[in-house]
């Protein structure tokens, strides 16, 4: 009778070991660079237009709006310098929330989505998303002015950890599609909208974002 040694470490297997390491990039890749394979940022902002519901949302595209509150050591990167000193942003896309959200009780107001084409990597994307949750956004034709209760970046796998937690508590989050899934946005760990390709729609329920200063 063979005795085994249950301190022993494991031995993998050189394939499986390799498969396990391939597998572990790939989800590293996934969560630090924007997913799919969408080569330029028009063919994923196609796929986005396609991917949100029209009877859910109002879609706003390439919405100007004011840096509010810049930081002290910010530079001026305004595209018209006939505006004064205020700070111009552009983002990709706005959207309102129709009646027949707000009744499945959406409570997230207005929020914003940044979209970058496939293989980018996310950190200048969160970066930018820091400063729209910064800025008022105009909306044509009405010139109604919008701030955004949050900023999503498609296509972005959810993040967790603590890029994760900081994102949660910066109002940003991600926008993505998958093949069970046609449209959902989330921050942290949590799920704010799946929109199932069958038509069940889940509106979540979110906690962080409104302490300041001392956590």
């Amino acid at each position: 009778m063979s005795l085994i040694n249950a301190s022993a470490p494991m031995e993998i297997p050189a394939p499986r070991q390799e498969e396990c390491c391939q597998r572990a990039l790939d989800a590293r890749r996934r969560r630090e660079f924007t997913f799919g394979d969408w080569a330029t940022e028009k063919d994923s902002a196609a796929a986005f237009d396609l991917a949100v519901p029209t009877d859910l949302f109002v879609v706003y595209r390439e919405v100007w709006g004011v840096l509010i509150q810049p930081r002290p050591a910010q530079a001026d990167r305004r595209s018209e310098p006939d505006q004064g000193e205020q700070k111009k942003m552009r983002i990709d896309r706005v959207l309102v929330p129709t009646s027949r959200l707000l009744d499945l009780g959406w409570n997230f107001g207005v929020v914003g989505c940044e979209l970058k084409r496939s293989g980018e990597k996310i950190g200048p994307a969160i970066a930018q998303a820091m400063d729209y949750s910064r800025s008022v956004f105009t909306l044509e034709p009405s010139r109604f002015r919008v701030w955004l209760d949050y900023v999503f970046i498609w296509p972005m796998e959810k993040q967790g950890s603590t890029i994760g937690s900081i994102c949660a508590q910066q109002r940003i989050g991600s926008a993505l599609s998958t093949r069970y899934c046609r449209f959902a946005l989330k921050s942290g760990e949590t799920s704010i909208l799946d929109v199932q390709r069958d038509g069940r729609i889940r509106v979540g329920g979110v906690q962080a974002g409104a302490k300041v200063g001392s956590r």
